[in-house]
């Protein structure tokens, strides 16, 4: 389902040998944290991302399916500060 970007939804963000980390902020930033640190992307139960439990062209059409056709991997390297996000706890 196509996310609208505007709209910010509540995110669980899993890096290796961490804690889930839950936030709220719109889906792009999600996406480019995610990306950045190589991290599984939740909403809710569904998997937005999974650098490393999904193939490439698995991500590929789970971020194209989400972000829209103007996809351009070089977006998703733009975003590693936690600041621009509201922690959900």
């Amino acid at each position: 389902m196509h996310k609208s970007f505007r709209e910010k939804y509540i995110f669980t963000l899993i890096k290796a040998y961490e804690k889930p980390f839950k936030f709220k902020s719109d889906v792009l930033t999600a996406y480019q944290l995610a990306s950045n640190y190589e991290a599984d992307l939740f909403l809710g139960n569904e998997c937005l991302l999974s650098p490393l439990g999904y193939t490439w062209e698995e991500n590929e059409k789970l971020i194209r399916n989400n972000l829209g056709g103007f996809f351009k991997n070089y977006r998703l390297l733009a975003n590693k500060d936690f600041n621009n996000v509201e922690e959900i706890i």
